[in-house]
C-alpha cells in the first residue's frame, strides 16, 4: 500500500479566494438576472 498524498491548505489561498468570489458573483448575478426578467414588462 502507497499512502496517499494529502495537501494542506494554507490559511490564505488566494485561489480559493477567487472561486470562492467566482462562484458568488456568478450567483448574484443569475438572481438579479432572473429577478430582473420576471420584472420585466416585455415577458409575455
Amino acid at each position: 500500500m502507497t499512502s496517499i498524498p494529502t495537501y494542506s491548505f494554507p490559511s490564505f489561498s488566494p485561489i480559493l479566494v477567487v472561486g470562492f468570489l467566482g462562484i458568488a458573483v456568478s450567483l448574484y448575478t443569475l438572481y438579479t438576472v432572473n429577478k430582473a426578467y420576471y420584472n420585466s414588462p416585455f415577458r409575455s
